[in-house]
């Protein structure tokens, strides 16, 4: 319910009950799913971002912490702070 532009959601998983999260968040950090999970269809149907199969994310990530999220359609990464995207090679 807090979410605003800009934010970024963090879950252990994406279900079809936070299809409203994801609408309204910039991107969506699962730790969970694939390329064909829920997140990514949403993520691409929409034209926004998810990151997939990000294991610990939502224990490890700090509410309002700033994160760069970094993906080539195939992989993606998780950074905390700004990252300029050059410094931030995908794993």
């Amino acid at each position: 319910a807090a979410l605003g532009p800009g934010d970024i959601a963090v879950a252990p998983a994406a279900t079809p009950e936070w299809e409203h999260a994801l609408a309204r968040a910039a991107a969506f950090i699962a730790e969970t799913g694939g390329r064909t999970s829920h997140a990514a269809r949403l993520a691409r149907e929409r034209g926004g971002l998810a990151i997939v199969a990000a294991t610990g994310a939502s224990r490890q990530l700090i509410d309002g912490e700033r994160v760069t999220l970094v993906a080539d359609g195939t992989t993606g990464a998780v950074y905390r702070g700004e990252v300029a995207a050059a410094d931030a090679p995908l794993p």
